[in-house]
This record gives structure tokens, sequence and C-alpha cells, in this order.
């Protein structure tokens, strides 16, 4: 039997992702609890990650340049700016 590669999972384990998606193993856990029952749910002792969820959560969070990352929160733009 092959092993898939990550990009063709449908579940991935935070080591996975955080390599595939070149984020930090701690980053990935703390996004993990954030967004648990979006993209990500724990099971036993680990968390999956459902690849296309995640990938929908990056395109909405982060790469839509609508929030910005400040002080370690989230925060939207000032709509007067």
């Amino acid at each position: 039997m092959t092993e898939l590669k990550p990009g063709e999972k449908y579940l991935l384990k935070i080591h996975d992702a955080a390599a595939y998606y070149s984020i930090g193993i701690k980053k990935m856990r703390r996004l993990c609890e954030e967004g648990e029952g979006i993209f990500a749910f724990c099971s036993g002792n680990y968390w999956l990650i459902a690849r296309p969820k995640f990938e929908e959560f990056l395109e909405e969070k982060y790469l839509s340049g609508q929030k910005q990352y400040k002080n370690g929160m989230m925060e939207e733009e000032d709509p007067e700016k």
C-alpha cells in the first residue's frame, strides 16, 4: 500500500499540517483550538485537521486582507482609515 502525500489526504495531524503549510507546530495547535468544530477536532490525544476546511479558513481569515494580526490578536480594520 502506498503512502498518500499530505496534499492528497483529507485529514492531517498537526505535525503533517504544520509541515505542509509551513506553520509552526505551536501556532497550528493554537489554530486548532480556535477552529475546533470549523476545521479541526480532537481525537483522543491528537488533533485532526480537515485540509479543505482549513484552506477555506485560511482564505477567509488570513489571506482576505479584511483582518489584520496585531499583538497576537485578530482585529478588524478600521473602516474610517
